[in-house]
């Protein structure tokens, strides 16, 4: 019986362990993503209706593709998209569509990056990804340098595209030709920044172009399923500069994930999904709708940023990555031991699962993101997605706010899945500048009766 109670406390203790916060890279497609994907086509199948934009600047950052005939140039394609996407997370005005529902959408239509820039299937893109705007582009063969970056900036809801600057120059010039591409698109979306925004976009993700090749390198290689390959240009890039943190990030989430070891083996893969079947190209019907929420996307990982937090750094995550992994070897190690010894014990087998007991459901991510400080004054809804299937006759949302308050000025409105409820506010007027939006849910139960805790919801609305 000792043995037993030695067993469970292991594994709690290693449990506890792995639970150390580690920062993630968010560039691993999950089975989330690929299950949101096949339900936002399976909807437009059905009912040919794509997803309403997220929010009036609700941007879609596609890749780049190279016709430049210069394979040296490739790592680009998808690097380009990175760079920008860990600039504009710092800018709080623009809603950035998560990296893994495009990945997640290339996979079930069988995409590839040049088919992200065909003039038919970049707006059918934005809509799929509920985006306002969709920036994508080509590299090409420069007479003056390099390259030629020619960016596509397109307004989705018009199906506009918005003149963007041809970039011309070399890859030595990697860090300047980006933030020339950065500034296009901010002011194309006729965004305003502060000037904390404006310094913070200044700081170049590197200055070291070796390490961003590797960085872009191990990106194609995760999201090929090469994840042992992917981990090894993650610490390329690393050696090559400490200070990148985005490698770093990512390099944790593949061991976050299970995807390989701390220490770079090859812990398990994941298959990829089978690609589903292709609706209409573009049906003509099709509109977004507002009335029923889109399905649950998955949760999305925390913003990545070219610094480290306060408090942190890379020769830490490391020696948190290692005790996490020391922890498991270790517990393991002492469970194996255990299981061999003998002692006639009529206790049930220690390998025996515990009783089964419903999943406790939680929120895994709201839309816009809780505690945003800068929520668009022409919001007309606020998303909340679980992470089970929820028992829509239970529950409901208490709001400090008016304008937001259930059966009186706004309405509730479940996914078909069941885990996705849509709060939509039956005024359309701008919301007032710098209003809070204080919310609790209460009383929510899963379809097998367990009970969500009480979840606070809180934003503030844009100033102007």
């Amino acid at each position: 019986m000792k043995v037993h109670v030695i067993r469970w406390l292991l594994i709690l203790i290693l449990v506890g362990q792995l639970a150390i916060p580690v920062a993630s890279g968010g560039q691993i497609v999950s089975q989330a993503e690929r299950d949101w994907a096949a339900q936002v086509l399976k909807r437009l199948e059905q009912d040919k209706v794509f997803p309403p934009p997220e929010s009036a600047t609700a941007l879609g950052l596609l890749y780049f593709t190279n016709h430049s005939g210069r394979p040296e140039l490739k790592a680009l394609e998808k690097g380009l998209a990175a760079m920008l996407a860990a600039d504009l997370a710092k800018v709080k005005k623009v809603r950035l569509i998560p990296r893994g529902r495009l990945q997640a959408l290339m996979e079930a239509l069988d995409l590839d990056v040049a088919d992200l820039n065909d003039p038919v299937r970049m707006p059918r893109m934005g809509r799929l990804l509920g985006a306002t705007y969709v920036l994508g582009g080509t590299i090409e063969k420069s007479q003056l340098a390099e390259m030629d970056i020619i960016p596509q900036l397109l307004e989705v809801p018009n199906d506009i595209l918005l003149e963007q600057p041809l970039v011309t120059g070399d890859l030595t010039e990697l860090s300047r030709l980006e933030k020339i591409l950065l500034k296009g698109i901010i002011a194309k979306m006729g965004i305003q920044l502060s000037p904390q925004e404006q310094t913070a976009i200044e700081q170049p993700l590197s200055r070291n172009n070796s390490a961003l090749n590797s960085y872009f390198r191990g990106l194609d290689q995760g999201d090929q399923g090469n994840y042992e390959a992917a981990f090894n240009l993650y610490e390329k890039a690393l050696a090559e500069d400490p200070d990148l943190s985005l490698a770093e990030s990512a390099k944790a989430e593949l061991v976050h994930l299970g995807l390989v070891t701390a220490e770079g083996s090859l812990a398990r893969s994941v298959p990829k999904a089978a690609p589903a079947p292709i609706p209409a190209e573009k049906p003509a019907d099709a509109q977004p709708s507002a009335a029923t929420p889109p399905p649950a996307p998955p949760a999305e990982s925390a913003r990545s940023e070219d610094t480290p937090a306060e408090g942190d750094s890379s020769d830490n995550q490391r020696r948190t990555l290692l005790i996490a992994g020391g922890a498991a070897a270790a517990a393991v190690a002492v469970i194996a031991v255990g299981s061999s010894s003998g002692g006639g014990s009529d206790d049930p087998a220690p390998d025996d699962p515990p009783p089964d007991e419903p999943d406790t459901p939680q929120i895994t991510t709201t839309q816009p993101d809780n505690g945003t400080n800068g929520v668009p004054r022409d919001q007309t809804s606020i998303s909340f997605y679980f992470s089970i299937a929820m028992d829509n006759t239970e529950g409901t949302v208490i709001s400090k706010t008016p304008t937001w308050e259930v059966n009186t000025n706004a309405s509730l409105e479940w996914s078909d899945d069941r885990r996705g409820l849509t709060l939509q506010r039956m005024d359309e007027e701008d919301l007032p500048s710098g209003d809070e939006i204080d919310l609790t849910l209460t009383g929510f139960v899963s379809e097998e009766g367990a009970a969500l805790p009480d979840y606070t919801y809180s934003v503030t609305v844009e100033i102007y």
